[in-house]
């Protein structure tokens, strides 16, 4: 017989276990995939039948969902795609569940009488986004596990076999169904201190059919991090954030859902696009917006506009790390290539990418050493190709899957025969100009080239690599032209240091044509096919000089860089001009000089891509400075002049919402002492009837119009982009240019035999360049047009016209700088 009072006991304990049931509730899980494409959808709500519980799936599709006993369906829903309702009876176990796309256009929204509800809380959102932005904290630390896919889009092809006329097509379907074209894994150590020290270590990476770890690179630029920028950046391009300042006026949200979460939070899903008649770069798509803290929990984006050659969509998903700070735990990248496409049986499919990021062992506010960051932001563990699998274990999130497996397997045999990693140092090729030889890298700059002096000249040029040696590099190169029928040659050689410091030891001897005024700033050196050299090709008046030169350069700060020299010139006139110093018994045709120089390089916060043998630099938010400073002793190694030289440059370049890209450049020179034209300033005039548009440059001066021992010059040119163009498919960017230039020259009557100007009233042009009328594979082609006004226009209204021809590269660098 049992005692009443061990009915007490059991009674409690199964009331005790009942309530711990009710109160864990019963755990659904499972995967959302697009009916049609199987493709797996990130960010759809899941909201049970009474609506007070509810969750997302993840980025990978994937959902976990605990509802109280009594709830017998939840409703599934998602922008662009028709609501199901699933019983909860048929959820036992992993469940997919398929949604139907529906036609859904932004463009076409509701107007409310009265005010959008969604602007409360995007305006919460905008007035909170400095708490939430991961930017803010003071420092973070985490490990990334990236994942990207390249394969064909399956389902443009047509597989049934009542339409297949020819078996080449179900051949290219069935060959994908097995796996894909690429697979790129990449595993991350990042760390940030605020407010802009980043270090990015690549400390494992592995490339279908590749072993080279460039394309790391470029796959780190795709998309932003953070959704809490001013700016966002997908590909190199530039979009309005619609959470930033001032975007309730261009952009149009709307709400779309309610999720409650059951966390006394509540998810709101937003969906928005630019507004109608406005042109500006903007995005449309998706944010799920939680009530706590205002914070992003998920957002979707892609650009609002068509983006001929490749389009992106990112999706990212935050989560309450701490219980306090939101921060990103997913990053979603799918890539469009429209210009890329694999063909068979007269169908063709396009490429897609699908990337995948996720973010863990992450670390708020660690302590950070300031001294452990460098200038070099991205950098790749030198035994990063060769992690094992055990060690890849530790890394993914998953396992392969036999796809993956198969993939690998075939590209990397792939890839061995057709030289993958070759390929791929091509474009490493047009970032520095080399191309690997063995021991050696030929230099591509010196193997021809063109201006008006020398005409078309044809040369061949290498310097060793660090196969050779890891210290030492010895090079040199030969060239003929054929206009003045002239040999030239060059040599060269360096030795590192000290490399934390990047010291290093020069010796240089040439025998070649140097442009006369010609100006050599420190490491301002653009690649090989940037339009910014196009000025070279003006060059008319050139003297023949040989050169030897002894200097050292480093590192002197972390953003501060230095090369010290002591060079000998021997330069021979060109033409029948003469130097004559009246207080001089002599007159100077060719002459000697003996120079000191020291030369200065700073660009604050600049940061480097080091990928073991090629560092690039990624840019600066701040303005780029050079200082050159030349002293000539006469009589030494028979200098026949004493003189100072001092010159100038800052670059600058920012990016203004809603108006462009605007490019500043200020350069100046002073030569204090007396001496011939070679060492002195010729107006960097670039003037043609019809020609090329040689940015920085006077497109209607012409050239060595002017000459000046003094001078300054200014270079302002803006970027609208396609800002003033609706076009769908035709989408020409426009520019306005203006150039201002002052020189001033002592004594012009010491120059003899030979015309020119001086500028003390100022040089004024100013035009209109419409680019990227027509794409080809390497430039963008474009015209335009420089008018040239003051003091030294002349009469004839043609004679200050200058058309012109305009080319640019279709891939630009980030914007560093953000106005308001």
């Amino acid at each position: 017989m049992i005692k009443p009072y061990r009915h007490k006991i059991i009674l409690s304990i199964f009331l005790f276990l009942s309530l711990g049931l009710f109160g864990q509730g019963i755990k659904y899980s499972g995967l959302i995939l697009d009916k049609e494409t199987k493709e797996a959808l990130a960010f759809v709500n899941l909201i049970s039948a009474d609506g007070r519980y509810g969750t997302t799936t993840d980025i990978d599709g994937k959902f976990k969902l605990v509802l109280p006993t009594g709830i017998d369906s939840i409703r599934v829903s998602y922008l662009g795609y028709k609501t199901s309702y699933v019983l909860t009876s048929n959820l036992k176990g992993p469940k997919t569940i398929y949604l139907k796309s529906r036609k859904y256009d932004l463009n076409e929204y509701e107007v409310f009488p009265g005010k959008n509800p969604a602007h409360r809380i995007i305006t919460n959102v905008i007035r909170n986004r400095d708490i939430n932005n991961p930017q803010k904290l003071k420092s973070y630390a985490y490990t990334t596990y990236d994942k990207m896919v390249i394969t064909i889009d399956t389902s443009s092809l047509i597989t049934d076999t009542s339409f297949i006329q020819n078996d080449s097509i179900k051949g290219l379907a069935d060959f994908f169904k097995g796996k894909d074209l690429f697979l790129m894994e990449t595993a991350v150590e990042k760390k940030f201190m605020a407010p802009d020290k980043s270090n990015e270590r690549v400390i494992a990476t592995k490339v279908s059919g590749l072993k080279d770890p460039m394309i790391v690179y470029l796959v780190s630029q795709i998309q932003s991090t953070s959704f809490y920028d001013e700016i966002i950046h997908i590909t190199n391009k530039n979009y309005i954030n619609p959470i930033s300042k001032g975007s309730l006026n261009k952009y149009y949200f709307q709400m779309e859902d309610t999720l409650y979460s059951g966390q006394k939070d509540t998810i709101y899903t937003i969906s928005y696009r630019p507004n109608k008649n406005t042109n500006f770069d903007g995005l449309q798509g998706i944010l799920h917006i939680s009530t706590n803290k205002w914070a992003i929990v998920n957002v979707k984006a892609k650009a609002a506009k068509d983006v001929k050659g490749i389009a992106v969509q990112i999706q990212q998903k935050y989560e309450l790390v701490d219980g306090e700070h939101w921060f990103p735990v997913q990053l979603n990248t799918n890539i469009t290539f429209d210009a890329l496409s694999i063909g068979s049986g007269g169908q063709q499919s396009r490429l897609i990418g699908i990337g995948k990021t996720y973010i863990k062992d992450i670390e708020l506010n660690p302590e950070l050493v300031k001294k452990t960051f460098s200038h070099i932001e991205v950098e790749i563990d030198p035994n990063a190709v060769y992690r094992k699998n055990k060690q890849w274990r530790n890394y993914r999130i998953d396992s392969l899957s036999t796809r993956d497996k198969l993939t690998y397997h075939f590209m990397d045999s792939l890839g061995k025969k057709a030289k993958f990693d070759k390929k791929l140092k091509e474009l490493e090729t047009v970032l520095t100009g080399k191309v690997s030889w063995g021991y050696f890298d030929l230099l591509l700059n010196s193997f021809v080239g063109y201006n008006s002096f020398e005409g078309f000249w044809f040369g061949l040029g290498a310097q060793t690599n660090k196969r050779f040696s890891e210290k030492f590099t010895f090079g040199g190169y030969y060239a003929y032209s054929l206009k003045d029928r002239q040999s030239k040659f060059g040599i060269k050689s360096s030795i590192i240091i000290y490399k934390p410091k990047e010291i290093k030891g020069h010796l240089k001897y040439l025998s070649d044509n140097i442009e006369s005024g010609n100006i050599d700033f420190f490491k301002d050196n653009y690649s090989l096919f940037d339009p910014n050299t196009f000025q070279k090709y003006f060059i008319n008046r050139m003297n023949y000089t040989v050169r030897e030169e002894v200097g050292l350069s480093g590192r002197i700060l972390k953003y501060l860089q230095v090369y010290g020299g002591f060079s000998h010139e021997s330069i021979e006139n060109t033409g029948s001009y003469l130097f004559k110093n009246p207080n001089d018994i002599l007159t100077f045709g060719d002459f000697q000089s003996t120079e000191i120089q020291l030369r200065f390089r700073f660009a604050y916060k600049e940061k480097y891509f080091d990928n073991g043998r090629t560092t690039l630099s990624m840019g600066t938010k701040h303005p780029v400075l050079w200082f050159n400073y030349s002293q000539g002793i006469s009589q030494l190694f028979d200098s026949d002049f004493d003189y100072k030289k001092l010159d100038f440059q800052i670059r600058e370049s920012f990016y203004t919402k809603y108006l462009g890209e605007t490019n500043i450049e200020l350069k100046a020179g002073l030569v204090l002492g007396d001496i011939p034209y070679a060492k002195l300033y010729s107006g960097g005039g670039t003037y043609k009837p019809v020609g090329l548009f040689a940015a920085k440059s006077f497109a209607t001066m012409r050239p060595n119009e002017f000459l000046s021992n003094s001078y300054i010059s200014l270079f302002i040119s803006h970027n609208f982009g396609s800002l003033l163009f609706k076009g769908e498919k035709f989408k020409p960017e426009f520019e306005l240019i203006t150039n201002i230039g002052f020189g001033w020259l002592e004594h012009p009557e010491y120059h003899l035999n030979i015309n020119f100007q001086t500028m003390e009233y100022g040089y004024y042009e100013s035009g209109l360049m419409i680019n990227n009328i027509v794409k080809l594979y390497l430039f963008n082609v474009g015209i335009g047009t420089m008018y040239r006004y003051g003091a030294y226009s002349f009469p004839d209204f043609k004679d200050n016209i200058g058309y012109k021809l305009t080319l640019s590269l279709p891939i630009k660098m980030k914007f560093g700088k953000v106005s308001e």
